[in-house]
C-alpha cells in the first residue's frame, strides 16, 4: 500500500533535497524513538488499515522483516514552550535532524521559535538546540509584542529559517514583521519591518504567508491588506553572505519587487514552485470579495498570472506543490504533475500543474458537477470529517491529512483512496499541525487539545510501508497459491487465508514463524455455487466468526 518499487527506493529522492539526504534507507535507518512498551502499531487500537488490493509490483512488501526502525511506536514527546504560550506549528528541517516549533505569543510577550533535536531524551522531552523570541517594537510610543504565525526552512541544509508575524498595536492595527534566524544559535540575521529607527515601515496586514524558493536565494512574502485595498506579493533577494557576524545588527531588508493583486483580492497563502521548470513560478492563494478561494499561478519575475483556479467555495488555508523528481544527481529534474490546495471548509483539491484542472477532491460533503473542468477525469472521495491541515509525502505519492475529529489519515495522491487512519490523539479535537521529513522517515503531528498542549507525536513513516509486526505466519504451499485475504480467529490462535484457486488455509499461530509444516496448516477447497468443499472456485474474502 503506497510502497514504491524496491528497485528505485534507494536511489530516488526529491530534487530539492538532493544535498541533504543522509543516505539511510528508510527501513534500516537508525531509530530515534524508544522501543515499544506495548504491541506495535500493526496490533494496536491506535492504527487502522483499510482494505486494499495487493499488486504484483509491491509483492516484495511480504519479504520485509522486522527491524529496529519499522517497529518503533508512535511516541509523544514534550516541547519546551510555556503552558501560557503553547506551540501551534511544527516543521522538520530539510535533513530531518531538527524540529522547529512556533508559538504565537501573548498580549505582553512576543512569540517564540524553538529548534529541537529530533531524538528525545530520557525524560521524554526534545532537547533544545536554540530559540528565538521576536523583538518587541515601540509603535507610536507604545511597546508592542510581535505575534508569530508562519514559518519556512531555508533549503538545502539546516542553517536558517524564516518566521513571519505581526506587531500588534491594537485590535485594528497590526504591522507585518519577517525574521530570518540562524538555527544553530537562534541569532536574528535579517528582518523586514521594525528594527532600530523603524516603527511603521511595514504595511498594515490581515492575512500573511511566506515561502523560500528551492535554494533559498529568494524569499516571497504575501500579505493581505485591509478591506478595499489590494493584496501584495513582496519578493526579496536573500544573500546569506551579507548576514552579520556575532555582535552585529541584523540586515534590514527592503522588497526588491512588489506585485499588487486586484482590488479586494486578499492574499491567504503563497508557495514557490519546486526545482525545475516551475522554480520561477509562484502559487498565490487569494480571498475574493465574496470570500471564496482562488488560486493564481504567477511568474515571479514579471508578475504575469498565467493560470487561475476558482473552484474553492471558501478561502484557501493551505497550499503545497508536489515535489520534483530526480532519479540520480546527474539526471534531469522532472517537474511535478500536481499541486494541492485546502480550503477552510475542509475540502482538499489535487490539481494538475499543467492545466490547473482538478483531478482528486477530498470533501466532507457531496459536490456537484460544476467543479469538473475540461475532459479531466475527476475523482471525488467523500470523507466523514473535514480536513484541517495536510502535508505531502517526500515522493508525493501520499497525502497525510489531519482532521477535525482528531484523526490523522493517509490518502493516495492520485487515487484519492483512504489507506490508513491513525487515532492516537484526543478524539473530536482538531489536528493543528502536521509535517513529514523530506527523507521520508518520520512524521510529526500536533493536536489542538488542551490535554496535549506542547505534546508532539512522532512516528515512523514505515507505518505506511511495512507495518510493524512481531511475527510473520506463512501458510504452506503459498508458492502455488498466492494469498488474497486474511483473518485472525477471535482467540488469536489461528490465521485464515483466502488463496487463489478457491483454497482456504487455516494455520495455527505459534510464537515463531510457521513455514513448511504440514501438521500446522489445514487446506479447504470451496465451491461457491453449491457450498460444497472440493470443487473449483475463486475465494475472494474470508472471515472468522466469534462465539
Amino acid at each position: 500500500m503506497g510502497k514504491k518499487h524496491q528497485s528505485t527506493v534507494r536511489s530516488y529522492q526529491p530534487a530539492d533535497e538532493q544535498e541533504t539526504h543522509d543516505g539511510d534507507d528508510t527501513l534500516t535507518a537508525t531509530p530515534i524513538l524508544p522501543p515499544f512498551a506495548y504491541p506495535p502499531p500493526f496490533d494496536s487500537h491506535l492504527w487502522e488499515e483499510n482494505p486494499y488490493t495487493l499488486q504484483e509490483e509491491v509483492s516484495k512488501l511480504l519479504e520485509c522483516n522486522r527491524t529496529a526502525f519499522n517497529t518503533q511506536p508512535p511516541t509523544f514527546v514534550n516541547l519546551q514552550h510555556g503552558p501560557e504560550d503553547p506551540a501551534h506549528t511544527v516543521r522538520w528541517s530539510p535533513s530531518g535532524q531538527l524540529i522547529a516549533t512556533v508559538s504565537a505569543g501573548t498580549a505582553d510577550r512576543s512569540g517564540m521559535v524553538i529548534i529541537h533535536d529530533r531524538t528525545p531524551n530520557s525524560s521524554g522531552a526534545l532537547p533544545v538546540v536554540s530559540n528565538f523570541e521576536a523583538p518587541q517594537d515601540a509603535i507610536r510610543g507604545k511597546k508592542c509584542a510581535t505575534r508569530l504565525h508562519v514559518m519556512d526552512w531555508a533549503r538545502p541544509g539546516d542553517t536558517y529559517l524564516v518566521v513571519g508575524g505581526v506587531a500588534v498595536y491594537d485590535e485594528i492595527s497590526a504591522f507585518c514583521r519577517v525574521f530570518i534566524v540562524e538555527a544553530a544559535t537562534g541569532r536574528l540575521m535579517w528582518q523586514y519591518g521594525g528594527g532600530m529607527g523603524c516603527s511603521e515601515d511595514a504595511e498594515l496586514t490581515t492575512e500573511q504567508h511566506l515561502s523560500f524558493n528551492w535554494n533559498s536565494s529568494i524569499l516571497c512574502f504575501a500579505l493581505g491588506a485591509p478591506r478595499g485595498l489590494p493584496g501584495k506579493v513582496l519578493v526579496f533577494n536573500v544573500d546569506s553572505s551579507r548576514f552579520p557576524t556575532k555582535g552585529e545588527n541584523p540586515v534590514t531588508a527592503k522588497a526588491d519587487k512588489v506585485w499588487l493583486l486586484g482590488d479586494y483580492d486578499d492574499v491567504s497563502r503563497v508557495r514557490w514552485g519546486p526545482k525545475g521548470d516551475l522554480q520561477d513560478r509562484l502559487a498565490v492563494a487569494v480571498i475574493t470579495r465574496k470570500r471564496t478561494g482562488k488560486l493564481y499561478i504567477m511568474d515571479a519575475s514579471t508578475g504575469v498570472i498565467s493560470q487561475v483556479y476558482d473552484q474553492h467555495q471558501t478561502p484557501i488555508a493551505q497550499l503545497y506543490w508536489f515535489p520534483s523528481r530526480q532519479w540520480t544527481p546527474t539526471s534531469p529534474v522532472i517537474s511535478p504533475e500536481r499541486i494541492c490546495s485546502l480550503d477552510t471548509e475542509g475540502q482538499l483539491h489535487v490539481l494538475s500543474s499543467h492545466t490547473l484542472y482538478g483531478s482528486v477532491i477530498l470533501t466532507p460533503h457531496a459536490i456537484d458537477d460544476s467543479v469538473k473542468q475540461g475532459e479531466t477525469q475527476l475523482i471525488v472521495t467523500v470523507i466523514d470529517s473535514p480536513i484541517k491541515i495536510f502535508c505531502l509525502a517526500a515522493y508525493g505519492l501520499r497525502i497525510l491529512t489531519g482532521h477535525a475529529d482528531g484523526t490523522v489519515r493517509c490518502f493516495g495522491s492520485f487515487s484519492g483512496v483512504e489507506l490508513s487512519t491513525f487515532r492516537a490523539h484526543v478524539p473530536k479535537t482538531p489536528i493543528g499541525s502536521l509535517d513529514w521529513t523530506t527523507n521520508d522517515q518520520y512524521i510529526a503531528s500536533l493536536s489542538t487539545a488542551d490535554a496535549e498542549q506542547n505534546r508532539l507525536c512522532i512516528w515512523p513513516s514505515s507505518i505506511f510501508e511495512t507495518p510493524a509486526f512481531e511475527n510473520r505466519f506463512v501458510p504452506d504451499d503459498t508458492v502455488k497459491r498466492s494469498i488474497l485475504r486474511t483473518a485472525i480467529s477471535p482467540e488469536g490462535t489461528h490465521l485464515a487465508c483466502a488463496q487463489r484457486g478457491g483454497w482456504v488455509s487455516i494455520t495455527k499461530m505459534e510464537s515463531g514463524r510457521v513455514r513448511g509444516r504440514k501438521e500446522a496448516t489445514g487446506f479447504y477447497h470451496v465451491d461457491t455455487r453449491s457450498s460444497q468443499v472440493g470443487a473449483w472456485s475463486g475465494v475472494v474474502s474470508v472471515s472468522i466468526l466469534g462465539r
